[in-house]
């Protein structure tokens, strides 16, 4: 028996617009003549900066250093670590495992199961796996003067490499880190503040590096991050984030084709673990709103897709 899809009862409020091809500095600079064009200035502006570290886990390994028996049919697992540094620190790992089912698979095995609709099958052999294909775990409201940076570099380097500071070399089945990095490096400003409002708008710009191996030190353009402050969220569907942010670019990169937009909906948001199964009654997922944690996912999978991770 086909079980409708879930559906979605609202669009987030924010909106990422990748620019891959343009010269950051004039971008940048052209952002910023159309925000205050109006004579409209930004207020609370900070830098801001943010790292993706990716690291994978070869076939046939787990992380205590043993085999496991049975050799895996695509490559490995891949990690990702998003350091995201402004005012606080916020971070978030994200493991994403290509062999391991997606949380919709067995969400709905274990449905069947409950409703009597597997025959022969109890819910038994139903039950949560070990780990979905996408899991998250993120650390935040730190400030920069916090240790949590310190004990975050500790784990990365006792728990993830497989050793203390003074090893020359990760242990048998430790993750492994990539030879490249993603950096973002920018700032963050509101805007449209009145009357001691935080402002109607965030706008986050920043330019896009590769850090390390063979394109180390490189650009890749610009991304722009804009969020829509008045309300948590907006009507399914909506398009008002997206046309704010096209005003603000060139006519003829969107033309063109050069710009590229990436918003997380709920099915993604649930796959990685950042949103609950929907209402069984319903149908529906929950309302939410936008975090940080929504932000990092975005920043993996777009640079995924575009094969800078």
């Amino acid at each position: 028996m086909s079980r409708p899809v879930p559906a979605s009862s609202s669009s987030p409020t924010t909106i990422l617009a990748r620019w891959p091809t343009a010269n950051s500095q004039t971008a940048i600079a052209l952002l910023v003549r159309r925000l205050t064009g109006n004579g409209v200035n930004g207020t609370n502006s900070s830098r801001r900066a943010i790292q993706i570290r990716p690291f994978r886990l070869p076939n046939g390994s787990n992380n205590s250093g043993k085999l496991t028996g049975e050799k895996r049919k695509e490559g490995g697992r891949n990690l990702f670590v998003v350091r995201a540094l402004s005012e606080r620190e916020h971070m978030a790992v994200f493991v994403e495992d290509p062999t391991a089912p997606s949380r919709s698979a067995w969400k709905g095995k274990e449905k069947m199961a409950i409703d009597g609709e597997a025959p022969g099958e109890t819910i038994f052999e139903h039950t949560k796996p070990p780990h979905t294909r996408w899991s998250c775990c993120t650390l935040g409201g730190a400030t920069q003067s916090s240790p949590l940076a310190t004990l975050f570099d500790a784990f990365l380097q006792r728990v993830l490499l497989g050793g203390g500071p003074s090893s020359n070399s990760p242990n048998v089945g430790a993750w492994i880190p990539r030879s490249t990095a993603v950096s973002i490096e920018g700032w963050s400003c509101l805007f449209g503040a009145t009357g001691g409002t935080a402002g109607d708008w965030e706008i986050k710009v920043g330019q896009v590096s590769i850090k390390g191996g063979a394109a180390g030190g490189t650009t890749r353009g610009i991304l722009i991050e804009a969020t829509y402050l008045p309300v948590p969220y907006l009507p399914v569907g909506s398009t008002f984030v997206k046309d704010y942010v096209t005003t603000l670019l060139p006519p003829q990169a969107i033309t063109a084709g050069e710009i590229s937009w990436t918003s997380l909906d709920d099915e993604r948001c649930f796959e990685a673990g950042l949103l609950e199964a929907p209402d069984p009654e319903t149908g529906y997922y929950k309302e939410w709103e936008w975090t940080e944690s929504h932000s990092a996912l975005a920043y993996v999978q777009m640079f995924q897709k575009e094969g800078l991770l």
